[in-house]
């Protein structure tokens, strides 16, 4: 009889090691889902409003405060509960929650575990019939495999929303690898005062060639919404 009570524990266990496992899974997919998006939103704010170096610095410690928070709640407690390093499901939550995968033996299985909690505090005699009883309800309970009432295949419902932002976040480092780089650049170095380069460039439509030691005459144009005030000329002479 006391196998039979272990037996049905250790069923209850490994359901429970399963449930936490499929939480952080869960709690990964989630994770991923969170880290585009968030880093999207400050590096969306920090394009547009090319911030100082206390703003830049305060989104990106928003964006590790969100990040670490969906982490923790999400992942590390789940893992936690999962190597028991903090209190997770007892048997009688177990319970109720096979009971929803297996409605027929919800009450057997709570009334059992009533029974284990009653037989422990009844004397030599009461106890005995109380141990027939949970081994005979243990034995109608031995057909059901608890663990199937943990499905990982149902996260797969969380793709949807975890496949489009990685898929926008790398489209658009792809797409616009300019436009992406410099905020991220900004953002990454943020306790770095960011210099903002002048809005132009040089073009020379003729050839940059010419004799050596005889005139010149050198004629550039500015494309962009800056005109430089000067233009330093570097000549190198060839033999």
């Amino acid at each position: 009889m006391a196998r039979q009570q272990e037996e049905l524990k250790d069923r209850l266990d490994a359901f429970v090691r399963k449930y936490h496992r499929n939480e952080m899974l869960r709690g990964g997919l989630i994770l991923a889902a969170c880290v585009p998006v968030a880093w999207l939103v400050v590096l969306g704010l920090e394009a547009m409003g090319r911030f100082g170096m206390t703003a830049r610095t305060a989104l990106f410690y928003l964006f590790v405060t969100v990040v670490s928070a969906v982490a923790i709640r999400y992942l590390l407690l789940p893992a936690m509960r999962l190597v028991r390093l903090r209190s997770g499901l007892d048997h009688a939550e177990a319970a109720r929650i096979i009971g929803r995968h297996f409605p027929d033996i919800e009450d057997r299985l709570l009334n059992t575990l009533q029974l284990q909690s009653t037989a422990d505090a009844t004397n030599e005699g009461s106890r005995e019939l109380i141990l027939a009883s949970i081994a005979q309800r243990s034995d109608q309970l031995r057909p059901y495999r608890f663990t199937s009432a943990v499905d990982f295949g149902e996260n797969r419902r969380y793709l949807k929303f975890v496949l489009p932002p990685i898929a926008l976040f790398a489209g658009l480092y792809l797409a616009l690898p300019e436009a992406m780089e410099a905020p991220t650049d900004r953002l990454i170095h943020h306790r770095t005062e960011a210099l903002d380069m002048p809005d132009f460039r040089l073009v020379h439509d003729g050839d940059l060639r010419t004799i050596a030691r005889t005139d010149y005459t050198l004629t550039i144009r500015t494309v962009g919404t800056v005109v430089p005030a000067r233009v330093e000329v570097q000549a190198e002479i060839g033999r």
